[in-house]
């Protein structure tokens, strides 16, 4: 795992995909450590940032164009890749990686970003969860004054918890 470092040294990286996403009007949230950054618990450092991004297949090319200048892994084929994994788990199918779209900051490589797919299929337990999470989402404003999208506090202790138990009851935090 790389080094972790603070909010304020990750927050380009945060500030950039959400401004991007803003701009293409993907609907996304930040998930993750990053959002309990936003909901109080500021100690606590991470290496990345965590996004739940519903995005389509018409949003490729101006997502690799618009992140390829800041971002290594930012090409349309490695999110169409992505992209298809996630129809794979929503067609029941499961794999040993969930379906996400991880892009290195270009300027600070050890800061990076992992972008995860809805994979749920309707009307699935999994859908509704991953509907639920962008229902109940928060606006909070960056460290830039930009407003941006925030898993609600029950949202992320939930999705916490899931992780938690997908890893077995193993975490290194």
């Amino acid at each position: 795992m790389s080094r972790s470092v603070d909010f304020a040294q990750l927050y380009p990286v945060v500030g950039l995909i959400c401004a991007t996403f803003e701009r293409l009007r993907v609907t996304y949230l930040i998930c993750g450590s990053v959002a309990t950054y936003f909901h109080g618990h500021r100690a606590r450092q991470t290496h990345d940032v965590d996004i739940l991004a519903d995005i389509k297949p018409g949003h490729v090319s101006r997502l690799s164009a618009a992140f390829s200048e800041q971002f290594l892994n930012a090409d349309a084929q490695t999110m169409n890749e992505a992209l298809d994994l996630a129809r794979v788990w929503r067609e029941g199918s499961q794999t040993v990686n969930l379906p996400s779209i991880n892009l290195a900051y270009r300027p600070v490589q050890t800061l990076h970003a992992d972008i995860f797919l809805p994979i749920g299929a309707a009307p699935g337990l999994e859908w509704r969860w991953e509907r639920e999470q962008f229902k109940n989402r928060v606006r909070e404003r960056g460290l830039d004054n930009r407003q941006i999208w925030i898993a609600s506090v029950e949202d992320t202790l939930i999705a916490k918890m899931r992780w938690y138990a997908r890893g077995h009851g193993v975490s290194d935090q």
